[in-house]
């Protein structure tokens, strides 16, 4: 409906006018002046015939002039003139605008607007809602009228949801009367749904209400009406399988099919090409499928024996019950080969020189011996220093599986392994006089009992050692410079003679010869334990002649040179010697110079340290047997003043732990004669100092 509008001024006036006006009192009329003349003026009649009986309001140009009031005709007078719109505005149609000549005439003008009808049908008597533009109606059959051109939105909706929902655009342009008939009839909705499901995607086929139709992985349909009736799935290999469906208890229904296997397939895991499979005593010929071997077709819950058999492993057999549409079993029998392997504590380079037999025939290398079938096989291992050491020859029995899970046979070869080491480059190294190579080197033993190694460098200095394989693992020869070494020899035989005779100068000149061999090699081990030897005999004679304070000059040389001679012992039993005589000079300095107090401290400070040291690396001598006079003379005397200082510490403080440790000491130590060869003997002056000296802690 349009917004009614103030007319133009100048029609306002015109048309107020034309208005009736209350009758003034009646004045006399004057009578006219004869030279007057009367003017006429011209109206308008306006007649608007109603056709349908229409409310609504009438416009001449913008200004209001009445109302049709529902009544058929409409009349209205007016002195204007000129072209005006006549315009009719119906509450719920379009206005209607006639243009017409004001001209002192009659105007007849006809008011007919058009009907847009809208008519609904509902041969089912759905109860519905229906909705036009928005607005709901009841859903019965009638015309629904509309006045107004346009598109117009039609929605019909099943109130129970039964149907499907209705909607249509109804387009009304014309100008005339229009009619838009609809019959509403809609389809059912499909509203009940079964779906099957098949996760394993069994071929299988579906019956339901007479009709087949195949499963695929899911099958769905979906029905308009409640109804009950049975669904029947049957695939080849497996049980049929029925489902009661009723949608009268539910809409929607959805099954799995996971039917029970009539039979049954073994998959076996791991097994070889080429397997013999038997069943049940059967030859089988199974399928292979990634990798898996599968027989088929075997019924359920019952117990079959399987057998495998392969030239390169043992028969496989299980009993096994076959319980589900898929069995799983693994092939796990032990093999039939095996492999061999050297003992790998045994050095690589050691088995390089080797010659290899098995099953008399040469092996190429011990690190690529093929492998084996399983059980008995002769093994024979020639070492390359077949002058020293005989052939290993021995029978290896080859197991199918240990008990760690592997199938290799490890062969120990039973031998003692001594490395023989030099600081010497190019030193050749001799086995019981036999040459066995260039230092360093390792020697495998097969014997228990002593040997001799001998070293030899290119400069014609010899040096040997003797040990017990079963005791030792390494040999270190420290050899000297020969112009050194030649000096050694020179001091020791003078000190040889010097402890036959003591005569003093002969011991001035081995301390000389030492001096000059240190300045040639600096290094040589030994020419700093000789020279310790000959300090401590120049510090017993300043002790006993010259004092304290020459005493512990000497003492101060001795404990320099032993931090040297350290750097360059390897074997235990010399740096036992030197921690021996170091102590021993230690133990006499002290209970010679200091007060008892001052004794105790020094004893417990710097003497014990040094014989305890000394008792470690005796310890450490794995070939004591082999030690003749007079080093035996030398370790004896180390174990003499171990027991002597615990026991003096204990006299000055009587501290029984101290005690305890000296009758420790003394109860252990068996201080026996000396053996010199050829029937001599020399006899031991330990054994009487010992029983002396027990006697004080008794």
């Amino acid at each position: 409906m349009k917004v009614l509008f103030k007319g133009d001024e100048k029609d306002q006036q015109e048309i107020a006018k034309e208005e009736p006006k209350p009758k003034p009192k009646p004045k006399p009329k004057p009578k006219p002046e004869p030279s007057q003349k009367s003017a006429k003026q011209t109206l308008t009649k306006i007649s608007i015939k109603n056709e349908q009986r229409l409310d609504g309001d009438v416009y001449l140009g913008r200004t209001r002039i009445g109302s049709l009031n529902r009544r058929p005709y409409f009349n209205h007078e007016t002195k204007l003139s000129g072209t005006k719109d006549i315009t009719i505005v119906a509450d719920g149609r379009d206005d209607a605008i006639f243009s017409e000549n004001l001209r002192g005439r009659s105007i007849d003008l006809k008011y007919d607007p058009p009907i847009y009808t809208i008519s609904i049908f509902n041969p089912q008597n759905i109860d519905a809602q229906l909705k036009i533009n928005g607005n709901s109606y009841e859903l019965d059959e009638r015309d629904f009228d509309f006045y107004q051109k346009g598109n117009y939105s039609v929605t019909i909706e099943d109130k129970k949801g039964n149907y499907e929902k209705f909607s249509k655009i109804i387009e009304f342009k014309r100008d005339r009367d229009q009619k838009e008939v609809i019959e509403y009839s809609p389809p059912k909705l499909q509203k009940y749904r079964l779906k099957i499901a098949n996760p394993n995607n069994i071929f299988a086929v579906i019956t339901m209400k007479g009709e087949n139709f195949d499963l695929g992985a899911v099958f769905e349909k979906s029905y308009s009406d409640p109804e009950e009736f049975i669904v029947t799935i049957t695939a080849e290999n497996y049980t049929k399988k029925e489902y009661n469906i009723d949608f009268y208890e539910q809409e929607k229904i959805d099954i799995t099919y996971e039917p029970t296997a009539k039979y049954a397939t073994l998959i076996i895991k791991d097994c070889p090409a080429n397997a013999t499979i038997k069943i049940e005593n059967e030859i089988m010929t199974p399928q292979r499928e990634q990798g898996n071997l599968l027989v088929e077709k075997l019924e359920l819950q019952k117990t079959y024996l399987l057998e495998i058999t392969h030239p390169d492993y043992q028969k496989f057999e299980k009993e096994l019950t076959i319980s589900d549409s898929k069995n799983f079993v693994t092939f796990s029998a032990p093999t039939n080969r095996g492999k061999i392997r050297f003992d790998p504590t045994i050095p690589s380079n050691l088995m390089k020189n080797t010659e290899i037999y098995l099953d008399g025939k040469p092996i190429t290398s011990a690190t690529e011996i093929p492998d084996l079938q399983v059980g008995k096989h002769d093994l024979r291992v020639v070492f390359k220093l077949e002058k020293y050491i005989k052939p290993i020859s021995r029978e290896v029995t080859i197991k199918p599986l240990n008990s760690d899970g592997s199938n290799v046979t490890i062969v120990p070869l039973n031998v003692d392994l001594v490395e023989i080491n030099s600081s010497t480059p190019n030193t050749k190294i001799y086995v019981d006089n036999n040459y066995v190579g260039y230092a360093s080197i390792t020697v495998p033993f097969m014997k228990t009992s002593m040997s001799v190694i001998k070293a030899e460098t290119q400069s014609g200095i010899r040096e040997e050692k003797t040990i017990y394989p079963k005791k030792t693992n390494t040999v270190v020869f420290s050899t000297c410079s020969p112009q050194a070494d030649n000096l050694y020899i020179q001091a020791e035989e003078k000190i040889d003679i010097y402890r036959e005779g003591e005569e003093k100068s002969l011991l001035i000149e081995a301390d000389q010869l030492i001096d000059q061999a240190l300045a040639i090699d600096d290094k040589c081990s030994k020419l700093y334990s000789l020279k310790i030897f000959i300090l401590t005999i120049y510090f017993e004679e300043a002790l006993t002649d010259q004092g304290a304070s020459q005493a512990n000059s000497y003492l101060k040389r001795i404990d320099n040179l032993m931090q040297q001679a350290l750097q360059y012992l390897e074997d235990a039993d010399k740096r036992a010697i030197v921690y021996k005589n170091v102590g021993k000079v230690h133990y006499k300095y002290s209970t010679k110079v200091h007060s008892q107090e001052q004794q105790v401290n020094y004893l417990i400070s710097e003497t014990l340290p040094l014989l305890e040291k000394f008792y470690s690396e005796h310890k450490n001598i794995t070939n004591t047997a082999s030690i003749k006079y007079p080093a035996l003379y030398d370790i004896d005397e180390g174990k003499y003043y171990l027991a002597l200082c615990y026991q003096q510490i204990y006299l000055i403080n009587n501290d029984r732990s101290y005690r305890n440790k000296a009758d420790r000491y003394w109860r252990n130590f068996y201080f026996n004669d000396y053996s010199l060869g050829e029937g001599r003997v020399e006899n031991n002056p330990f054994r009487k100092l010992k029983s002396e000296r027990m006697k004080l802690l008794k």
